[in-house]
């Protein structure tokens, strides 16, 4: 009979202990989006809310507290950048075509970064000069350009004609070196701790100047014609400089009626396609370089969002002293609302294409989820 007794414990023991644990799972299966996983799948609920945990950036003293941090510690995982000392920090913006690239141009043209930049000799255009435009043409050229030229991540070049991938890295590493080391040692206020745009910064002519957007032209092997991010980071080890990425983003019925507009996709079933495609390319490089991540940027971005604090992020990135110095240039270069394009066209997406537009605007979630979420780590 004890034996029984014993048994009849345990069993309920052991349904109590099953019960705990049922308890505990459901209730972490049903803690807010705040604090789940960036690759995890989420309902649609919860979309929109991703901002939320960077409610503390609200305070303008932690948006400059939060920042500072940000640009001294952007680099690149495992880098040889990471040592003691200032240096300069370059960065990469990514991002789909139609997401902002060339407002994003227009402010850095006119950014306190660029004007060192200039007054250094470093954007003359020159084909002999280790300047930005030759490091931004080794990395991808665009335009008329490529019929001739091209850098190391064009995929559509004549290999058997002279590239030489080992050539394009090589000047890749030493315009690195060249660019930091100039910078670096410039009198000019906060040149030490300035960021130095590798794209999009005006160092070329308009018709040739490459956006390095996902994808980045039109043409042939177009899918293909976007950034490695590894070689990216490879080249920034070798040179042993500071590197980080920035991501652009916008609605993705906005990118995809923008695009459309200027005839960028044969029709737009064949862009939802291209652009996811492009998107989980840039989810698993950035997953690949949480740390490299200084900012997240979505100046064309329709739906509500903290402006306030990205402006503040960019602004202090390029060398403004204060929000609102920036925010006088951005009025001058860009004064249009941010409404939703779609509002104007709602037959962009016809209701048989439902699920591919889906399907983009899952990955397009998906991107700027990580994104913010690198951007909220300690």
């Amino acid at each position: 009979m004890p034996m029984i007794q014993r048994l009849g414990a345990l069993l309920a023991l052991l349904a109590f202990t099953s019960t705990l644990y049922l308890i505990g799972s459901f209730w972490c299966n049903s803690i807010d989006d705040n604090t789940r996983r960036a690759d995890v799948p989420y309902l649609p609920k919860a979309l929109g809310r991703r901002r939320l945990k960077l409610q503390e950036f609200r305070d303008p003293k932690k948006v400059q507290r939060k920042t500072d941090r940000k640009v001294t510690q952007s680099n690149g995982p495992d880098s040889t950048t990471q040592q003691q000392g200032e240096e300069p920090t370059f960065v990469i913006f990514l991002g789909l075509e139609g997401v902002g690239h060339h407002l994003v141009r227009d402010l850095l043209v006119r950014s306190p970064a660029m004007e060192t930049i200039g007054r250094l000799g470093l954007c003359t255009g020159d084909e002999q000069t280790l300047d930005l435009k030759k490091l931004q043409y080794s990395m991808l050229s665009g335009g008329r350009e490529t019929k001739t030229k091209g850098g190391l991540f064009n995929p559509h070049l004549q290999y058997g004609g002279g590239f030489d991938s080992r050539s394009l890295f090589a000047t890749i590493v030493n315009a690195l070196r060249t660019i930091s080391a100039a910078v670096a040692s410039s009198t000019s206020p906060g040149a030490e701790m300035m960021h130095i745009p590798n794209n999009l910064n005006g160092c070329g002519n308009e018709d040739t100047l490459p956006m390095m957007s996902y994808p980045t032209y039109k043409g042939d092997h177009r899918a293909l014609n976007t950034v490695n991010l590894d070689i990216y980071y490879s080249a920034c080890r070798e040179a042993g400089v500071r590197c980080s990425h920035a991501y652009l983003y916008r609605d993705a019925y906005d990118v995809l009626l923008s695009a459309q507009k200027r005839g960028f996709n044969e029709d737009a079933v064949t862009a939802m396609r291209l652009y996811t495609l492009e998107l989980q390319l840039l989810y698993a490089q950035m997953t690949q370089y949480p740390s490299g991540n200084a900012g997240c940027f979505g100046f064309l971005d329709s739906r509500v969002s903290l402006f306030f604090d990205e402006y503040s992020w960019f602004a202090r990135m390029f060398g403004w002293t204060t929000t609102e110095a920036f925010m006088e240039v951005h009025g001058m270069v860009y004064s249009k609302a941010n409404t939703a394009m779609r509002r104007r066209d709602p037959k962009i997406v016809k209701d048989e294409w439902s699920i591919i537009m889906d399907a983009f605007k899952l990955s397009h979630e998906r991107v700027i989820d990580l994104c913010y979420s690198s951007m909220a780590s300690p």
